[in-house]
This record gives C-alpha cells, sequence and structure tokens, in this order.
C-alpha cells in the first residue's frame, strides 16, 4: 500500500508540476510582449525628449537670427491672447456658476417634492394604522361590555 500510495503522490506531484510549468510558459510570452513594449516605450521617450531639444535649438537659433522685432511681435500677440483667453475664461467661469446655481435650485425643489410625497405616504400610512388599532380597540371593548352584559 506505501509503495502505492508513493507512486501516486509521485505521480501527482510530476502531473502538478507538468501544469504549472505549462503555465508558467502562457505566462512568459505575455511578460515577453509587455516588456518588449515597455522597452519601446523608453526609447521612443527618449527620442521625443531629443527631438524636442533639438527643436528647441532650432527655435532658439532662429529667433535670434530674426532678432528683437519677432520677439517682440511674439510678447505682443502673446499677450492678447492671454488677455482675450482670461476674457473668455471668465465668461464660462460666470456660465458655469449660473448653471450650478439654477442646477442646486431644482434639486432643492426636486428633494422638497420627494420629501413631501414620502411624508404624505406615511401620514396616509399613520393614519391607516391608527384607525385600524383605534377600530381593533372599540371592538374588543365592545367585545369586553357585551360579556360583561351577559354575565350580569
Amino acid at each position: 500500500y506505501m509503495k502505492v500510495r508513493r507512486n501516486v503522490v509521485l505521480l501527482q506531484a510530476a502531473y502538478r508540476g507538468m501544469l504549472v510549468r505549462k503555465q508558467l510558459r502562457c505566462m512568459y510570452k505575455p511578460a515577453k510582449v509587455i516588456q518588449t513594449y515597455s522597452q519601446m516605450h523608453k526609447q521612443r521617450q527618449h527620442f521625443k525628449k531629443l527631438r524636442w531639444s533639438a527643436i528647441a535649438v532650432q527655435q532658439q537659433y532662429r529667433a535670434c537670427q530674426i532678432g528683437d522685432v519677432q520677439v517682440r511681435h511674439y510678447n505682443s500677440l502673446r499677450k492678447a491672447v492671454v488677455c482675450i483667453q482670461a476674457f473668455y475664461c471668465g465668461i464660462k467661469t460666470r456660465e458655469l456658476v449660473e448653471k450650478i446655481k439654477a442646477a442646486r435650485h431644482i434639486k432643492s425643489v426636486l428633494m422638497m417634492c420627494i420629501t413631501r410625497k414620502h411624508f404624505l405616504m406615511q401620514k396616509v400610512a399613520v393614519v391607516t394604522l391608527q384607525a385600524a388599532y383605534h377600530g381593533y380597540r372599540s371592538r374588543v371593548h365592545n367585545r369586553a361590555m357585551r360579556q360583561a352584559v351577559i354575565s350580569i
């Protein structure tokens, strides 16, 4: 019996080991793909940094060549754009504030209606329960009175 048991355990261990190795093989392939894409992403980022640096150097060189006239023109355009953006941002912010106020008002009215409806439903339920309870008490009282009258 012990030999058979040991052989069975050995077979089970071998089979389980085979399953684990098979699962690991299935996991290695996606891991390799992920590592490859990660490496590719890293290299692309490095390339983009180098490219950006080259473009920046080229732009600075060209800006120096063009001179102060271009810089002043750019600064005046930039100031105008910032002014327009600030104006537009202010308009949009005020519109958003108005929308938020309207939404709050709508929400408060809706919550009031929901709460009132819930309250009225509870009120109807309470009145119904009270009526049933009072009816029950009256019937018990009347029954007791009839019993008292009968026993006299």
